[in-house]
């Protein structure tokens, strides 16, 4: 473990498990385009296998097929005036 606590490289290498090259199309709708190839770069696809998680990963443009969240979400901020007239309600003394 590093200081930080966080997980050194070669720790999480130890923990990654290149499980073959994807070299054919399953017909099930993952990642792999046609022949296996990435559908990004056309490249070749390997399959990894991490904590239970499987994914593919392109050798050549490094396209991940992974979920991720990607949408923003609008912050609404509050104004000052909003903030003081918020205050003087909560601490005044009538």
């Amino acid at each position: 473990m590093a200081v930080d606590g966080e997980p050194e490289e070669t720790e999480l290498i130890d923990v990654v498990e290149r499980v073959e090259d994807v070299g054919r199309d399953d017909g099930e709708g993952d990642a792999a385009g046609p022949n296996g190839q990435c559908p990004r770069c056309g490249g070749t696809l390997s399959s990894y296998v991490f904590f239970g998680y499987e994914t593919v990963a392109c050798d050549d443009c490094g396209f991940l097929d992974a979920d991720a969240d990607h949408t923003a979400h609008p912050v609404e901020r509050e104004s000052w005036d909003a903030a003081l007239e918020r205050f003087r309600e909560t601490y005044s003394r009538t």
